[in-house]
């Protein structure tokens, strides 16, 4: 808990437990725990709407002269109540804690004390301008209470809630030796609590009195009761890393025989074991560790922590058993439970992609999810985003993922990492609005266009939009997977000047291809006067402008140029009879008509 800290306090029992005796077959049963749809449930009767936008306190506390305990609003007590009672609910425990007005108001005095002096204590110093009446209040509240200290900068979440999910999880190297803010959150032995909050420099402070209340006898009758519990438990509420706790009833278990204490945990889903042994992983500090306590909450305590669990998915199961534990009179207490842990909402993933050019949605990406492990990345799943860019998927497994946004307008873009993971503050993970910047519209290669043609081709990306236009009209299509692209048009003059370019889906456009519609329709065959022999010129019509070459015995003997009313002529010396004439005529673009061939006559 880098960010936030907590505070313990032990009540140390002196007194003697009257012997009595059970047998083993009664005393492995623990508490009855809820089913899944009865926890699903009462969460969403007690602790979803565990964040708030309201101001917490009905009258405002001062951590300076003239200091004020301050009041919280009822609802923002209830709250923390009820997440207290949830976990106990889903433990097997009654849901038997109420708050009190008083124990609620001496407890402000001890969050006002613990914020001016900046730190937690449970027998906090007097600051040199408290009054006496007021700091002995505040002293009496931080010597009764767990205690809370959590960095502002959340304030629409319910702190109250927040503090007693850090007492929850307790499993910091100063605190995972006895558990002992857990084991005052789910104390057979109490019933009336109180919070108090109070601002102080870049933290909030909140006392929980937990010790008050407190009575030697429990209020109900148990054998043992686990977090997380025997049965259903919703994976939201266990923190990977946390330490895993079982409470026992010290009137029935001895607690000076945990020597030969041992505690197996295994994952059904692999067969991977964990084994404990009293006295070994004792480091506070280490990944894997084991205790026995005695006393917090007024229960005894096996305290156990698993290594390199990774993440817990929804419908993972562990069994746990226990050993070595007995009665007053030697007999064995063997223990032995499965937790099955669920989600009370699925895990998901969602976000929005945008144009960082104009800001608008982005339809039609590809977001694909990449798992990350010590073995690198592999492809885990692909979402598309709909017309408002966004996508959504719930059912991810929990760990470290990377994005890929891809979409043929756009850059590909690695995101940064996501991390889904146990956490009861999170159920589902906003990547943001993920920017991606366009790539350049290549330009497409366009086939020639003729005065024949009656379609245009080309190629360019592929399911990329094309777009024709040719005067007034225009026509568009798409590329097809390999990029090529046609579409019908009617036969065009030549000369007709046809702009073509690429459109993308966000609105940008390649450069314009300009084609020209090129002339292959063959001018038509020239027609000649009658040569006779007597002839000194060829005379006749063809298409206006149009090149006449001119051949005599099949020699080429020169070109002459049509006018523009199509009227040619040539001089030539008369020819012999039956000499051939071959003419043939070419218009600007060197299309050529079928040649025509006469005789010169008599």
């Amino acid at each position: 808990m880098n960010k936030h800290r907590i505070a313990f306090l032990f009540l140390l029992f002196l007194f003697m437990i009257v012997p009595f005796h059970v047998s083993a077959a009664e005393a492995i049963q623990p508490l009855p725990t809820p089913k899944k749809e009865e926890i699903k449930q009462k969460w969403i009767e007690l602790d979803q709407n565990r964040f708030s936008l309201e101001n917490p306190f009905l009258e405002q506390p001062s951590v300076q002269l003239p200091y004020r305990a301050g009041v919280l609003h009822k609802e923002y007590i209830k709250q923390g109540v009820n997440t207290a009672n949830f976990y106990r609910y889903m433990s097997g425990l009654p849901m038997n804690l109420i708050d009190t007005d008083e124990l609620n108001a001496i407890s402000q005095y001890g969050a006002v004390v613990t914020a001016k002096n900046g730190f937690l204590s449970h027998y906090p110093q007097r600051p040199a301008d408290m009054p006496e009446d007021f700091y002995e209040k505040g002293y009496e509240s931080a010597s009764t209470s767990n205690l809370a200290q959590m960095l502002q900068g959340s304030e629409t979440r319910n702190f109250l809630s927040y503090s007693v999910d850090m007492y929850m999880d307790d499993s910091d190297p100063s605190n995972i030796s006895r558990v002992g803010h857990r084991m005052w959150v789910l104390s057979p032995n109490i019933s009336e609590i109180g919070f108090g909050l109070a601002p102080g420099g870049k933290y909030w402070f909140s006392p929980l009195n937990v010790i008050s209340s407190f009575d030697w006898e429990p209020k109900f009758s148990y054998n043992y009761f686990a977090y997380p519990s025997t049965g259903s438990y919703p994976k939201e509420y266990f923190e990977v890393d946390a330490a895993w706790s079982i409470s026992l009833n010290p009137d029935l278990f001895n607690v000076n025989e945990a020597n030969d204490l041992t505690v197996k945990l295994v994952r059904e889903s692999d067969g991977k074991t964990w084994d404990f042994t009293y006295g070994q992983d004792t480091n506070e500090g280490g990944e894997k560790y084991f205790n026995y306590s005695t006393g917090y909450g007024g229960v005894n305590s096996i305290i156990f922590r698993p290594d390199n669990l990774d993440y817990i998915q929804n419908g993972e199961k562990f069994t746990i058993t226990v050993k070595g534990l007995v009665d007053e009179y030697g007999n064995e207490l063997p223990i032995h439970y499965t937790t099955d842990f669920f989600d009370l909402i699925p895990d998901r993933a969602y976000g929005k992609i945008i144009d960082a050019d104009t800001s608008k949605p982005i339809s039609n990406a590809k977001v694909h999810f990449y798992k990350v492990s010590s073995k690198g990345k592999s492809f885990y799943k692909t979402l598309i985003s709909d017309t408002n860019g966004e996508y959504d998927y719930s059912g991810f497994p929990l760990g470290k993922y990377v994005l890929k946004v891809e979409h043929p307008d756009y850059n590909f873009l690695w995101n940064t990492e996501l991390v889904l993971e146990n956490n009861r503050d999170r159920y589902d993970a906003y990547n943001g609005e993920i920017f991606v910047y366009s790539k350049p519209v290549i330009t497409p290669n366009v086939n020639k266009v003729t005065d024949q043609s009656v379609a245009i081709s080309g190629k360019a990306e592929a399911n990329r939009q094309i777009v024709i236009r040719i005067g007034k009209n225009t026509w568009t299509t798409r590329t097809n997977s390999k990029g090529i692209f046609s579409v019908s048009i009617p036969k065009q003059k030549a000369g007709t000047i046809i702009k073509i370019f690429a459109a993308s889906e966000n609105g940008k456009v390649s450069e314009d291809v300009i084609v020209r519609v090129v002339d292959v329709t063959p001018p038509a065959p020239p027609k000649a006067a009658t040569i006779t022999t007597k002839s000194k010129i060829i005379t006749g019509t063809a298409e206006p402008n149009a090149s006449i070459k001119i051949y005599l015995s099949n020699k080429y003997i020169a070109k002459v140029k049509a006018s523009k009313d199509g009227k040619f002529s040539y001089q030539i010396k008369p020819q012999k009879a039956n000499t051939i004439v071959k003419l043939i005529a070419y218009d600007a673009a060197g299309n050529h008509s079928k040649p025509i061939v006469t005789r010169v006559k008599k």
